[in-house]
């Protein structure tokens, strides 16, 4: 299983194409891209940039309405969201949220 998930991880050489990308005024960001694993898919980045996907979708339409939508629900200073899973070998997890200091 290990071997399976080195396999996967080293077949995309960090390659990804950045598609939307949008700095919040509370020191968030939020990143869409078309990953060469996951494909369409986008992340929050945090004030210590830990680096938090939060969806996943099926089409460049589906990532656009989407990106939109993870803007929008950020603008509220969340606390915690949801980190994805990576295939099987991550289980999704609850993360918390950390913002610069005097942003939330």
């Amino acid at each position: 299983m290990i071997d399976e998930f080195f396999k996967l991880i080293n077949s995309c050489n960090g390659k990804h194409e950045k598609l939307e990308c949008d700095d919040l005024e509370n020191g968030l960001v939020i990143s869409s891209i078309n990953s060469c694993d996951m494909g369409y898919e986008t992340a929050i980045i945090d004030s210590i940039g830990q680096v938090i996907p939060i969806e996943r979708y099926d089409s460049l339409d589906d990532l656009k309405t989407g990106h939109k939508k993870w803007i929008e629900f950020c603008m509220t200073n969340p606390i915690e969201v949801t980190k994805l899973g990576y295939e099987t070998f991550v289980e999704p997890e609850i993360v918390k949220i950390n913002y610069p200091k005097g942003k939330k």
